[in-house]
């Protein structure tokens, strides 16, 4: 996978646009399946995972991190899972993840390829390689992209300490020491215009979700304040908007990381809010701001206001407005909204 066309499509696949994208906790699956008896197989499954893809410009410089919560195990049977949570296998209270961190892609397909990495149990590391199967990427209705992969690799359980097991009376014993892991992922790369859909319809919740707690608002270089809290930031633009209709467009690059974590990026936002009938006010500005993960999910942390425009308009004339008229405007809008 060291080889880059045009368009990033090989061998007729379309690879995936670089950046981070999210593994779908609802759309992707991690099973294993083991021996019973030496004569079935037993298929579990963890239903809580989280992970990122981090898909280059080079797709062979791409990484993976996946936690699976061993908690969150189950095989169709409680008392199974139950055992499964004890210390004579997972032992959930001692070793709450799993984890899997690639070190290297090999292969030249895009389609199918090997991913190395690390894989940790019960606090045991060993290195593994999974066959990775790729499915391509589509937009979903919301706007954002997913992309499917399935992978597979086989590993002795024995190696990652779990070494319970029981011999039976005909011979052998009641579980195989291999297990087969299945991974179906399906990875979402979100787009900044959630930003602006959250906003435009005024669902305050779900846009304060998208910062951190010590979230900072600065709009001191382009004439504006210093707001520290994603509560207060949220209270003081809802108080600002009121109940005014805002139409928002965004020019969004990608996402630069800074760290497996951390990131940073530099949008262009444009803002017509409507003031009074017939009177809007149409912003324009760029924002850096800066990124965190938490628990899977990428928060705003800090967005800082280097460069605004602001114009009041209506279809007869256009005035360019100062920072002192700024606030007027603020206040109008309220006053209309209510």
């Amino acid at each position: 996978m060291s080889q880059i066309q045009e368009g990033r499509v090989i061998e007729g696949i379309a690879l995936p646009e670089p950046g981070e994208w999210q593994l779908d906790p609802v759309h992707t699956s991690v099973e294993f399946v083991a021996r019973h008896l030496m004569v079935s197989k037993v298929r579990g499954r963890f239903t809580n995972v989280q992970g990122t893809i981090h898909v280059a410009e080079d797709p062979a410089e791409s990484w993976v991190e996946v936690d699976i919560d061993t908690a969150s195990v189950e095989s169709g049977d409680e008392k199974r899972d139950e055992h499964l949570r004890s210390p004579d296998f997972f032992d959930v209270a001692r070793y709450a993840q799993i984890t899997f961190k690639s070190t290297r892609v090999e292969g030249e397909s895009p389609g199918h390829f090997l991913v190395h990495g690390d894989l940790t149990v019960h606090g045991v590391t060993r290195a593994v390689s999974l066959e990775v199967e790729y499915h391509g990427w589509t937009p979903d209705p919301m706007g954002d992209r997913r992309a499917g992969f399935s992978a597979t690799t086989e590993v002795d359980r024995e190696d990652f300490g779990l070494t319970w097991n029981m011999a039976v009376e005909a011979g052998g014993v009641l579980v195989g020491k291999k297990a087969r892991l299945e991974f179906e992922i399906e990875a979402i790369k979100q787009l900044k215009a959630r930003y602006c859909r959250f906003l435009d319809t005024k669902h305050w919740e779900d846009w304060r979700r998208l910062f951190t707690d010590d979230f900072v608002s600065d709009t001191s270089p382009s004439g504006g304040k210093l707001i520290r809290g994603a509560d207060e930031f949220v209270a003081y633009v809802r108080n600002t908007l009121g109940n005014q209709p805002t139409v928002h467009q965004v020019h969004a690059p990608e996402i630069a990381l800074t760290s497996a974590t951390t990131a940073t990026g530099v949008w262009a936002l444009e803002d017509v809010v409507r003031l009074a009938p017939g009177v809007n006010l149409n912003g324009r500005g760029h924002y850096h701001e800066t990124y965190e993960q938490f628990d899977g999910e990428w928060l705003i942390k800090t967005s800082t206001l280097t460069r605004l425009r602001e114009d009041v308009f209506n279809p007869l004339f256009s005035v360019r407005i100062s920072p002192r008229l700024r606030d007027a405007g603020a206040a109008l809008a309220r006053r209309f909204g209510r």
